[in-house]
């Protein structure tokens, strides 16, 4: 006990020497540590995930019958069920995440958006049969258009970020995102044309840029977020070069192919019999560049997002940090990839089986030709509605949300605790746009 005074630095009488014992020399006082008065360093607290896959396909599978007798106006209150689920079992500092949105906000959303946007394309699509589409005035207005359609897009983003945000909240503090949708548009845009001049390499530094804008304008409670200057792009460079080179590399090989089957063929029926030729003899290849390719887009999302979280300051005290590994994340795609094969493999071979009786010998339709429509169109239904859903939320979010929850860990959860809860209500609809313009899937 005496030494842990001592270690302590507090001066009271059990660190005053007495008068020796008599015969007893006096042993010598243990040094003090240098720096023993600093405090230590701040606690980790690990992220958790509670979630189980039993009580999760029982939610999926509602969602995805129940989308399917509504042709598919459930889907808002599906994705907020599944968000409730996630948000609920994601756990900090022992007490869940919840989430408070409504699929009424996000219904109501789209309705909104869709009476935007559906007469201003059809109006489009009017000036466009009006004036031709191979006319100047023609691609000037399709260059307009993708152009406004790719400005929404970045506007929905940010827009779908700030309603989730402010429809979560975590021991009754609510989260918020400040700053302008079109203010983060034009930073998108301007890293888009800059990336597009660089050919692809300046994107590490949109990524970085876009993420900066959008921590740095959050907040939990009133107590705001940022992004600190060691997430540097530069870091990010080598596994984008690598998912660069994949891409690049196939289009060479594609483009030394046609050059060369131009070269020795005599007519132009043989120039498409040779190159077919070409890309049939090498297309192990093909399939191994997509593969690369996978693996080093997968390998540039967990580096990138390894360090932009642990980047990300909670004030002066809390901070974010990731351990994702790059191959459990790989193989959690890979398995994705395979179970999609699987079920379109499987829808295939239903198409097949059902829809034989309704043809002849030699492939002639023979009678029920309706009864024929609605079994094909029943298979299409059951293969979006329920089984790609099932295969996309059980095998690629569960797993991808699980694992990046349970690597991730928060320094000094205290300032946490210590945010005062934020006034303002958030906005009261929910992602339309985004829901239009499908970017916002989950």
């Amino acid at each position: 006990m005496v030494s842990l005074i001592r270690l302590g630095g507090t001066m009271n009488d059990a660190t005053i020497p007495g008068p020796p014992a008599s015969g007893t020399p006096t042993p010598p006082a243990p040094a003090v540590p240098p720096h023993a008065d600093e405090p230590r360093p701040a606690a980790e607290q690990h992220f958790a995930f509670t979630g189980r896959l039993g009580p999760l396909f029982r939610i999926v599978l509602k969602n995805a019958l129940l989308t399917l007798v509504t042709l598919g106006i459930y889907r808002f209150w599906a994705k907020t069920e599944l968000r409730r689920y996630f948000w609920g079992h994601t756990v900090i500092d022992g007490e869940p995440l919840e989430y408070t949105g409504r699929g009424l906000e996000l219904f109501l959303g789209f309705l909104v958006v869709v009476a935007i946007l559906g007469p201003a394309t059809l109006a489009y699509d009017w000036a466009l049969t009006a004036v031709g589409m191979e006319t100047a005035t023609g691609v000037a207005l399709q260059l307009a258009y993708i152009f406004g359609i790719l400005c929404l897009i970045h506007v929905a983003v940010y827009r779908m970020w700030r309603y989730r945000l402010t429809r979560t909240t975590w021991r009754g503090i609510r989260f918020g995102l400040d700053g302008a949708a079109w203010r983060y548009m034009l930073r998108a845009l301007g890293w888009t044309f800059l990336s597009v001049l660089t050919l692809g390499i300046a994107v590490p530094w949109m990524d970085r840029a876009l993420w900066a804008y959008r921590i740095d304008n959050t907040r939990f409670g009133t107590a705001p977020f940022r992004l600190d200057r060691s997430a540097n792009a530069l870091r990010l460079l080598p596994a984008w070069l690598l998912t660069l080179a994949a891409p690049a590399a196939i289009i060479v090989f594609a483009t030394a192919a046609s050059v060369q089957a131009a070269a020795n063929a005599a007519s132009p029926e043989q120039v498409k019999t040779l190159l077919i030729t070409t890309l049939a003899t090498y297309g192990g290849w093909l399939v191994v560049g997509f593969l690369v390719w996978l693996g080093c887009v997968t390998w540039y999302q967990v580096v990138r997002f390894r360090l932009f979280a642990g980047g990300v300051r909670f004030g002066d005290a809390a901070g974010l940090h990731s351990r994702a590994h790059t191959l459990v994340v790989l193989g959690l795609v890979t398995l994705y990839w395979f179970l999609l094969a699987m079920a379109f493999a499987l829808f295939g071979y239903l198409t097949v089986t059902l829809l034989e009786p309704f043809f002849g010998a030699g492939g002639q339709q023979v009678e029920f030709a309706d009864a024929a429509g609605i079994v094909f169109f029943l298979l299409v239904m059951f293969m979006v509605v329920i089984v790609l859903p099932i295969i996309n939320v059980m095998a690629l979010q569960y797993g991808l949300i699980s694992h990046f929850v349970r690597t991730l860990s928060v320094t000094n959860p205290e300032a946490l605790r210590a945010a005062v809860q934020a006034t303002d209500p958030g906005p009261a609809r929910g992602e339309g746009l985004a829901d239009a313009l499908d970017v916002g899937a989950f």
